[in-house]
C-alpha cells in the first residue's frame, strides 16, 4: 500500500492526463521542482505532494488535509510576449477549476477545498523571462478527506 499522499498526487497525474485542456501535455508526478530550468524547452507540468496534515475529526474518523501542487513550465519565444503568458496563465486557471470540479478517484476519496495560483513563480519570474525565457506557474490545490 503506497501513501495517502502518493495516492492523491497520482490520482491527479490520472485526472490531468485523461482530460483534453487548451494546451497539450502530459504530467508526471515528481518530489521536486525542475531544477534544471535550462533543460526545458516544451510545455512541462509536474504534480508534486507538498504538504500532509492529520487531524482526529472524531473518535473513529482522522481528516486529511493534503497539498498537491501542480508546476506548469513552457519555454517562450520572448519575454514580452503577452499572448503566450496570458495563454499559461489561462491554463493554469484551467487545470485549477478542473481540478477543483473533478475529484480524483482514490481510496480515501478526496475534495479539492480549492486552489491558490501562483503565476509567473513570483520575484524569479522577470529573471527566468529575461535570461531563460521561462515561463512558470504553480497551481496549488487544498484538499481534505476522511478515513479511519
Amino acid at each position: 500500500m503506497s501513501a495517502r499522499s502518493i495516492q492523491l498526487a497520482d490520482a491527479v497525474v490520472a485526472l490531468l492526463n485523461g482530460h483534453a485542456f487548451s494546451q497539450a501535455f502530459v504530467a508526471v508526478r515528481a518530489w521536486r521542482p525542475v531544477t534544471d530550468l535550462k533543460s526545458v524547452t516544451a510545455l512541462q507540468v509536474h504534480v508534486l505532494p507538498t504538504a500532509l496534515e492529520t487531524s482526529q475529526a472524531s473518535r473513529t474518523r482522522v481528516q486529511d488535509a493534503q497539498q498537491i501542487d501542480v508546476e506548469i513550465l513552457r519555454k517562450v519565444e520572448q519575454p514580452d510576449d503577452l499572448p503566450a503568458l496570458d495563454a499559461m496563465v489561462a491554463l493554469a486557471e484551467e487545470i485549477g477549476d478542473f481540478l477543483r470540479q473533478n475529484p480524483p478517484v482514490v481510496a480515501p476519496a478526496a475534495r479539492a477545498l480549492g486552489f491558490e495560483l501562483f503565476p509567473g513563480n513570483g520575484h524569479l519570474a522577470p529573471k527566468l523571462l529575461d535570461e531563460l525565457h521561462l515561463f512558470g506557474s504553480v497551481v496549488r490545490l487544498s484538499y481534505a478527506s476522511f478515513h479511519s
